[in-house]
């Protein structure tokens, strides 16, 4: 099937320009799905899985959110995660823009997931559903309560602090307003997990060593979705779930798609 690439820039409600692409059907498509790429990525690495949703009629647009790939902002760095989800609701805007009357579905990878189902949570009448992939729910790795409590205190005076490495699972390059930030969205999303009401898919491995696969289990059974599915893949880690390394499951982030967008669409 010949697809169509598109790209440009988005301007967000606080003025932030954002770096934006699409791969579509040349024919209609069935639905249109905004996807949000995980921590120190960005839409390239989407496309892979892109060109393989759209080849079945789903038209896919990615963005850069902010700091990261094409996009204005601090690498890797926010003040507020307010501003992740201005980024996705300026994609979610675009993309229903032109989705029309269409269903419009939200991917969302590691720390996009977290984003995603954060935005999906405030949002839910602008979107028919959410994919996670191997969603930043919770670190798989230890941080001990005092140095959670030191990140804190430190983020209001050095909010850009680089907090030192000390596993190798670690995000790389991470400021403590930006780990104290997604902490909070984090806990928000617990606290408020009952009042989650779209559909959802979770894919997780359990031998992830970034996002801890149990918390993502616990969060998709707490959600207030009638329709959830949390999957386990048993053998696989945090970059399987890469939407540029995960052709073994895009058929079925396909077919959970396809599945709840009506044939004639």
């Amino acid at each position: 099937m010949e697809l169509r690439h598109e790209s440009g820039f988005l301007t967000t409600e606080d003025g932030a320009e954002l770096f934006w692409q699409g791969l579509s059907p040349r024919n209609d498509a069935r639905a249109s799905v905004a996807l949000v790429h995980g921590y120190n990525s960005f839409s390239d690495y989407m496309l892979p899985m892109m060109a393989s949703l759209a080849r079945q009629g789903l038209a896919c647009y990615a963005v850069d959110y902010r700091g990261h790939g094409l996009s204005e902002g601090l690498p890797r760095h926010v003040f507020s995660f307010q501003e992740y989800l201005a980024d996705v609701q300026a994609l979610c805007r675009h993309v229903s823009d032109r989705a029309g009357d269409q269903q419009v579905f939200i991917f969302g990878n590691s720390l996009g997931g977290l984003i995603s189902s954060v935005y999906g949570l405030f949002h839910p009448d602008q979107l028919s559903g959410t994919v996670l992939t191997a969603p930043f729910f919770g670190p798989a790795f230890r941080v001990p309560r005092v140095l959670d409590y030191c990140a804190r205190a430190v983020s209001y005076c050095h909010p850009r602090f680089r907090i030192p490495r000390r596993h190798a699972e670690q995000p790389e390059h991470t400021t403590v307003r930006w780990w104290t930030e997604t902490s909070t969205a984090q806990q928000v999303l617990r606290q408020q997990a009952e009042k989650f009401t779209l559909p959802v898919l979770v894919l997780h491995g359990q031998k992830d060593p970034v996002a801890c696969p149990i918390a993502a289990a616990s969060m998709t059974e707490r959600l207030g979705s009638k329709d959830k599915t949390f999957q386990l893949l048993p053998e696989a880690g945090h970059y399987d779930l890469d939407p540029c390394r995960g052709s073994s499951w895009w058929s079925q982030v396909c077919d959970w798609l396809l599945a709840r967008t009506p044939a004639g669409a």
